[in-house]
């Protein structure tokens, strides 16, 4: 199960680097590039925090990489759904 949700998370990954890029590429100002490279580099620390709170209360057991592997697999989904609705309203009309 483990081994799973690493393959989903990383197809997940790559997915959002994906439209990192485009969206990256779709700012022009270079405050909005800087803006939008804070935001994602917070995303990754309220991702990697909130999992890791979620999967705390199974410290020691072996449930605990499965619980915040589920987690991070689940935020990645919600991430790049989010991404994909921002690059689609910056992208030109």
């Amino acid at each position: 199960m483990e081994g799973c949700l690493e393959h989903k998370t990383q197809r997940s990954d790559a997915g959002i680097r994906a439209e990192e890029r485009r969206a990256f590429a779709l700012l022009r100002s270079s405050a909005g590039r800087r803006a939008f490279g804070r935001g994602e580099r917070a995303w990754l620390g309220y991702r990697g925090a909130t999992c890791s709170a979620e999967a705390s209360q199974f410290q020691g057991g072996s449930i605990r990489p499965v619980i915040f592997g589920a987690c991070v697999a689940d935020a990645n989904r919600a991430h790049l759904e989010s991404l994909t609705a921002i690059v689609a309203n910056i992208a030109p009309h």
